[in-house]
């Protein structure tokens, strides 16, 4: 019988052992690792974490006059890209200011859907989803126009292989139907 005790103890020892290290691991990558944020009131330190090359067309602060206000954002961990997206719906007359304004801007555009999508259209380019939806799916409604402020490379030019590794993209969604405004950008 006692070897048995010894086996059982030895086994014991190690499943405990075993458990803590899983226990330690688990809190280090939970405690170490950033995780997407939805509160609005970390907007404006988050947006000043992006280079102004990608945020500088959103608003510094959140509008007081925007009635709808939904943010997400998704730091990069690892070799995995990041995400910002800040959701308003704004007053008509201010709203068309923007339109205005954002449609001389834009490089290229597309009406609803994603990024996957938007990249696999014949001179297409990443976008966005539209993490600030609330539902899973992240594709836009076809009232939405999704503007692109990059420079986007007609076929002809694009390198041979993946185009958009490690890459970067940045613009608006704009619905006229909802007078909403989804200000977004993209690093990976």
């Amino acid at each position: 019988m006692g070897i048995k005790k010894i086996i059982l103890s030895t086994i014991v020892a190690v499943l405990g052992a075993g458990m803590i290290v899983f226990f330690v691991l688990v809190a280090f990558f939970y405690f170490t690792f950033p995780r997407e944020t939805h509160s609005l009131w970390k907007y404006k330190g988050l947006r000043a974490q992006w280079g102004p090359q990608l945020v500088s067309h959103f608003p510094p602060e959140i509008p007081a006059d925007a009635s709808l206000k939904k943010f997400s954002h998704f730091p990069a961990v690892l070799q995995g890209g990041a995400s910002i997206q800040l959701r308003l719906s704004l007053p008509p007359e201010r709203f068309r200011e923007l339109y205005s304004q954002f449609s001389a801007q834009k490089t290229k555009s597309f009406l609803g859907g994603d990024t996957n999508r938007h990249m696999n259209e014949p001179e297409g380019m990443p976008t966005t989803f539209f993490y600030t939806s609330g539902n899973k799916d992240g594709s836009f409604p076809d009232d939405f126009e999704i503007m692109i402020f990059d420079k986007v490379l007609p076929e002809a030019e694009r390198p041979p292989g993946f185009y958009w590794n490690h890459g970067q993209s940045h613009g608006v969604a704009m619905s006229m139907n909802r007078n909403e405004i989804v200000y977004w950008a993209e690093n990976w």
